[in-house]
């Protein structure tokens, strides 16, 4: 995040901040988090739907593990991501660029 000049007001706006764009991409992030939760939401309130509440004993298991499925496949693609870029990004963090 980019710092104001020494003597400068640290309240004043500077160029390059993440703005709009900011906001835009964690509008996006949040919309994508509530499309790909929206399966295991209606599981859980699919038994109160249909007013038949003993589902639940069936579909909230099936919702957690489903989350926890679709939770273990971001990791273990964010691994694979941090594995491969791992020697650029230690080459930044030393300066060797």
């Amino acid at each position: 995040m980019p710092v104001p000049a020494p003597g400068r007001d640290p309240n004043a706006p500077v160029a390059g901040t993440r703005g709009l764009a900011g906001a835009a991409v964690f509008t996006g992030a949040m919309l994508g988090a509530l499309v790909l939760s929206s399966p295991f939401a209606f599981l859980t309130w699919l038994p109160h739907l249909l007013g038949m509440r003993w589902l639940w004993a069936l579909t909230l298991p099936l919702a957690l593990a489903g989350a926890l499925a679709v939770y273990g496949m971001l990791t273990a693609g964010a691994a694979a991501l941090l594995a491969r870029r791992e020697p650029d990004l230690i080459a930044r963090a030393l300066g060797e660029e």
